[in-house]
């Protein structure tokens, strides 16, 4: 057993919704969190606050692989294989923008395994865009607070590597906390069952 199996077993599990709440508002001076959500798929009772793991509370200065190092040490792994910074999507993240995001991989992905995007405020981890991993997904920097996810998902169909299926959605960090518009993919979409 590697200390990597063994650190990824310890991980404590994150929201089951945006995990922004109470890492943002001590990024940006407190407050009440109230997160804001729209979209065809989400489920507002899974919208949670949770504390932010305390180490990250000093808002360490990472740069891209740091920041990729620290998400996939602390993002919930899944059932498939843990998080790796390995190939990890890191345009963008800017440590010197309002909003950043890194895209993960698992350990020997291919083009249809899952993909988590965590989300940093400056280079202070916040959390997942999602709580369910999805493949084929990537990010685009919109603005300074802005990140934008793009989904995409095999249809029935579908040739392995060209899915059909999309959606998009817009996380805009304001002061009060992460707010997402736009769509999610349906639900089951993501992760595959283990066999």
């Amino acid at each position: 057993m590697t200390s990597r199996t063994t650190k990824s077993r310890t991980k404590t599990k994150r929201s089951r919704a945006l995990a922004v709440t109470t890492a943002t508002l001590l990024a940006f001076g407190g407050g009440t969190a109230t997160i804001a959500t729209s979209g065809a798929q989400e489920d507002p009772s899974e919208v949670s606050t949770q504390q932010p793991p305390s180490e990250d509370v000093q808002l360490p200065e990472r740069n891209a692989d740091e920041a990729a190092q620290y998400a996939a040490d602390i993002v919930t792994d899944i059932e498939q294989s843990p998080w790796t910074d390995v190939g990890a999507m890191k345009r963008d993240y800017d440590p010197n923008q309002s909003l950043s995001a890194i895209t993960l991989d698992v350990e020997e992905a291919h083009g249809g395994t899952p993909r988590q995007t965590a989300l940093f405020a400056g280079s202070h981890y916040i959390g997942t865009t999602t709580p369910e991993a999805y493949p084929f997904q990537t990010t685009e920097r919109v603005s300074d607070n802005v990140i934008k996810v793009n989904y995409r998902w095999l249809q029935p169909g579908d040739v392995q590597t060209e899915p059909s299926g999309s959606a998009t959605s817009y996380y805009t960090l304001h002061p009060h906390g992460i707010e997402r518009t736009g769509t999610l993919p349906p639900e089951g979409v993501g992760v595959p069952p283990v066999a």
